[in-house]
């Protein structure tokens, strides 16, 4: 008897386990960007973040939130003319970089983006795998050329910080790069 309360005890435990651990569901999410004619960068989504007092409202396209005690997978994807005089034909644009920065400012600036000096804290760290000098973040590239970010927005109290998506042109030129930056509302798991 007493071996059978131990593994009934147990099994109790691993299923209140289980069940806290899956409290935190993860949400799919998806942002999609278009290379214009002129060879620029659009967002095609537009924003789902409200306004709240602690964070005004930024009603710029692409703004992503992830919900109290929700993580989020976002899969990033690219349509339009991604061969034009930049990247003439046979290459094409692709997404290939995440950039995160600026956490609860203003906007970083082009030069701001470009200086390899975002010291992203531990807790922007732990929702993201990232460098924490340059805010380049860990991706998945999907057979299709979408690329798939996941968020764990685990914070105790919230957060918003700036993203940049950079597409590059398929011939390797840096000197080709469009980006997008919008930002990210992480309300947080507690």
């Amino acid at each position: 008897m007493k071996h059978h309360t131990t593994m009934l005890i147990g099994g109790v435990l691993l299923l209140t386990i289980s069940l806290s651990a899956s409290a935190h569901n993860t949400k799919p999410e998806v942002i999609q960007l278009e290379v214009t004619s002129s060879g620029t960068l659009d967002m095609k989504t537009d924003s789902k973040c409200p306004a709240t007092p602690k964070r005004p409202a930024y009603p710029e396209k692409g703004c992503v939130r992830a919900a109290k005690g929700e993580a989020l997978s976002i899969q990033f994807k690219l349509s339009g003319n991604t061969s034009n005089s930049a990247c003439p034909s046979p290459d094409k644009y692709q997404l290939n970089g995440i950039q995160i920065g600026g956490k609860n400012s203003l906007k970083p600036s082009s030069a701001q983006w470009d200086s390899p000096t975002k010291l992203l804290d531990e807790e922007v760290l732990a929702d993201f795998v990232a460098d924490p000098v340059t805010g380049w973040v860990n991706f998945t590239t999907q057979p299709n050329g979408d690329i798939v970010l996941h968020n764990n927005n685990g914070s105790k109290n919230g957060y918003f910080i700036w993203y940049r998506v950079r597409a590059r042109c398929s011939n390797g030129s840096p000197a080709t790069d469009i980006f997008y930056d919008p930002r990210m509302d992480n309300e947080g798991n507690d």
